[in-house]
């Protein structure tokens, strides 16, 4: 506060949902007091501002979104001072940006395109401007942004007769945009937000996990419900043992997934990825209009999952988001530190998913050592379809408390006759959970170890310690096990598909079609003479030994050759 107020550069971090709006917000605004009434634009005793005055303040920010964000926190603290604030950014009509310039506008918010604009057709005058802020400076000082910003800052400030103050903020501020900031600022002040937690990038509100997945986008797509199924009741569940209120509204929560391009962005949402939750997308081929309305949606909570490039990752401020999943590695540890950072935000607890395929596992190791400061990754493998639903119904039950007496008591008469009608309570009961939490579809299984569908991942273990198991002992036992069932009422085929080894258990892990699956582990239960145990694995998690540590694309198969599966695994 104290070197904004006096005119200082500053070059801040701090990690993304902190405030960084209000901290050079306020100062900035509370000097441009006494700057306003030196230039004689200011009635000090009545607090108006003159008409037609020219900008003192600039805020450049990388995207539509953020800009109309700032300006509206920025507006907050202005306008009772008697400052006036606008926001101009692509999209939108010239009309009312042109007429807030004739009227007089104190402090400007943007984006570098349409300022420029404006500077090119003469309607802006930027040269008795005392203060610049680049808001998310590393990306406005990257190579795509810096010859925008070093033409708009050109002549900002001529007329003052001294240097104008010049601000850089963001959650990462890597050592290249500091040498390029040193173009823009004369001896800056470093502040580190981070510091009180060893200088950590990352929000200590979110958890970060890493889930291996089969590439391609359709794998990701046959996971998404379940993974946003699972972790949704993971804080439900907290929340009310905390004391909260799970409401219908909310049971689904709120999830952004960040997509690399705008088609695959329109693809998971109009494709089959979404049946029990609701999803809209949000990039840059989409009206200005349109993006507002996307935004406003999900902030009400009229969907549940909003699917984005990165126009929506830099500095979005969205209340209670519970998750936030990137189908894949970013380019940069800088691109997922903001990613993550829309979750776990003003000191709520949140989640960060990161997808990645076999072969992308040195990009989790490059990124664990790049956060530095003990950061690591939750490794695991995305949860069995079933495990989703347990989790769907845990979340169903908690809501149940919430439903008014009033609105029971309308239902009661029809809860009479249908129990009256039931042969089995419970099964109803049941079918009455899977309609609240919209699982009204059959139950397809899929395989833990490539994602395909109607498979079901075995663990087939040695009953007594002994040499470690091998995949031919998978071969050879299945198949001796499925002669065995023959010509009875749980004959299976010993169709096996991929198996590996699995270490943490000294077992192996192997694939079959689910009916054949549920036969062969119902079969072996009653074979004394069988010296192994069969079952199904709900989930699997990576032990770290040598991940990460192979070439890339050895293999481009999910899972790899085993060795650095761990533990996990369970009927």
């Amino acid at each position: 506060f104290e070197p904004v107020l006096a005119g200082r550069d500053v070059v801040g971090r701090s990690r993304t949902g902190t405030g960084k709006t209000l901290a050079f917000g306020l100062p900035s605004i509370m000097r441009l007091v006494d700057l306003t009434i030196e230039k004689g634009t200011r009635n000090p005793s009545k607090g108006r501002m003159a008409p037609g005055r020219a900008v003192s303040m600039v805020v450049l920010c990388p995207t539509r979104e953020l800009a109309r964000q700032v300006q509206e926190e920025i507006d907050a603290v202005a306008r009772p001072l008697g400052f006036q604030s606008a926001v101009f950014h692509g999209g939108v009509s010239y009309t009312p940006q042109l007429d807030a310039l004739r009227n007089g506008l104190d402090i400007l918010v943007g984006t570098p395109g349409r300022i420029m604009d404006h500077q090119s057709q003469g309607s802006i005058d930027l040269s008795e401007c005392n203060t610049v802020v680049l808001d998310e400076a590393d990306e406005m000082l990257n190579m795509g942004f810096a010859e925008n910003v070093e033409e708009i800052v050109n002549n900002v400030g001529s007329a003052n007769g001294e240097k104008t103050q010049f601000l850089l903020f963001s959650a990462t501020t890597p050592d290249w945009v500091k040498k390029i900031g040193r173009r823009y600022t004369d001896n800056p002040l470093s502040i580190d937000a981070t510091g009180d937690e060893g200088g950590a990038r990352t929000a200590s509100t979110v958890r970060h996990m890493a889930i291996r997945i089969a590439p391609g986008l359709n794998a990701r797509k046959a996971v998404i419900e379940d993974i946003i199924a699972v972790e949704i009741s993971k804080s439900s569940a907290e929340k009310k043992a905390g004391g909260g209120v799970v409401d219908q509204k909310k049971m689904f929560g709120k999830t952004i997934i960040f997509c690399e391009t705008k088609k695959a962005a329109d693809e998971l949402v109009t494709g089959n990825a979404f049946s029990t939750l609701t999803a809209q997308s949000l990039h840059g081929d989409h009206s200005q209009r349109q993006r507002d309305m996307t935004l406003d949606g999900f902030r009400s909570g009229a969907f549940n999952v909003l699917v984005a490039t990165d126009v929506a990752a830099r500095g979005i401020d969205i209340k209670e988001v519970d998750l936030v999943i990137q189908l894949d590695p970013p380019r940069d540890v800088d691109t997922y530190v903001h990613r993550s950072g829309r979750t776990g935000r003003a000191g709520k607890k949140g989640v960060s998913i990161l997808f990645f395929s076999h072969d992308q596992a040195r990009d989790i190791t490059d990124f664990e050592r790049d956060l530095g400061h003990g950061f690591q990754f939750e490794l695991t493998g995305p949860p069995a379809a079933e495990a989703a639903l347990a989790a769907s119904a845990e979340t169903s039950s908690l809501v149940l408390d919430t439903i008014p007496d009033s609105t029971t008591a309308v239902f009661k008469a029809k809860a009479t006759e249908l129990l009256s009608e039931s042969k089995d309570p419970t099964e109803l009961v049941a079918r009455c959970l899977a309609a609240i939490c919209r699982r009204s579809k059959q139950v397809d299984s899929r395989s833990l170890l490539t994602g395909e569908m109607g498979m079901v991942t075995v663990e087939m273990r040695s009953i007594e310690s002994g040499s470690p198991l091998t995949v031919s002992d998978v071969m050879s036992t299945v198949s001796r096990l499925a002669e065995m069932s023959s010509g009875g009422d749980l004959e299976f085929k010993s169709e096996v598909g991929k198996a590996q080894p699995y270490p943490a258990n000294e077992s192996i892990i192997f694939d079959m079609r689910a009916s054949e699956a549920r036969k062969l582990i119902e079969f072996s239960s009653d074979q004394e003479s069988i010296e192994y145990s069969f079952s199904a694995v709900t989930a699997l998690e990576i032990d770290r030994g040598n991940f990460g540590s192979e070439r890339r694309g050895r293999n481009d198969g999910y899972g790899g050759y085993g060795g650095d599966w761990g533990g996990g695994g369970g009927g």
